[in-house]
């Protein structure tokens, strides 16, 4: 009942640019307008007039909630998932079969790179620049050997994640 939209609306409208915890207060109290109120986005509804401490403690455990969550996305950032290995990027390793997988950093380096540009040609040279941060100078074999040994850990049942173009480089792909 605002003047401009219905609180439902204006639910929705803050949800497309904010997951801040919402609270509708209410005179309206029948079940139709309660679960609206709910499924536009709200996180709790009271109906007036509020009790003030019941208003607080529920306010409280919102914002708890919403501060978990976050935690939660927060600590769920450093994980890229793929579909038969996650990568942590903040242990530079690899997570399979709830196994741990040390990455060497030119190892880690390179498949960093390399799932940065998902379904792309990368160059031998390129490789070698982003990785070694100089040029190769055709040094193409020590690209090769380092993917060699990333394929192992990274693909030991031979899904081929890592595709090899003949005298030009590597295609990652997760597909």
């Amino acid at each position: 009942m605002l003047p401009d939209c219905s609180g439902d609306e204006l639910c929705q409208t803050i949800r497309k640019d904010c997951d801040c915890p919402i609270i509708f207060l209410s005179c309206l109290e029948d079940s139709e307008t309660i679960v609206g109120a709910l499924k536009s986005g709200g996180d709790d509804y009271m109906v007036k007039p509020v009790r003030y401490p019941e208003l607080l403690a529920r306010v409280d455990a919102v914002i708890r909630r919403s501060g978990k969550n976050r935690e939660n996305q927060a600590a769920q950032e450093h994980i890229r998932t793929f579909r038969s290995f996650l990568v942590d990027t903040d242990y530079h390793c690899i997570l399979r079969d709830g196994e741990r997988i040390e990455l060497s950093s030119i190892e880690y380096g390179l498949l960093q790179y390399m799932i940065n540009h998902p379904d792309t040609l990368l160059l031998y040279q390129d490789l070698y620049h982003h990785v070694w941060e100089t040029d190769s100078l055709g040094d193409f074999r020590t690209v090769m050997v380092h993917i060699s040994n990333l394929r192992k850990k990274l693909d030991p049942h031979h899904h081929g994640m890592i595709k090899t173009v003949r005298g030009a480089g590597y295609i990652f792909s997760d597909i």
